[in-house]
């Protein structure tokens, strides 16, 4: 996780980055949201205004990204439905 914090400011701890080209923080407040779950390939999943909020998604993508496991007839992967 980071916390973004506006360009000219200096971060306060190491967990935080600054928002250089102003692009993240609108992003945050347009999206009425304090943060945003990125997927391993860059793409949003979803925003959140608490750590309720954000467990949930935590939990709903590692639920997504989990491997499935196959059907007991593999023949039904071809089936017409």
């Amino acid at each position: 996780m980071l916390h973004v914090v506006p360009a000219g400011t200096r971060p306060a701890h190491g967990g935080a980055v600054v928002d250089a080209e102003d692009v993240y923080l609108p992003y945050l407040a347009e999206a009425d949201v304090l943060g945003i779950l990125v997927r391993p390939d860059f793409y949003v999943f979803g925003g959140f205004r608490d750590a309720a909020e954000a467990n949930a998604l935590v939990h709903d993508l590692r639920r997504r990204l989990a491997p499935r496991r196959p059907p007991a007839d593999p023949a039904a992967l071809t089936r017409p439905r």
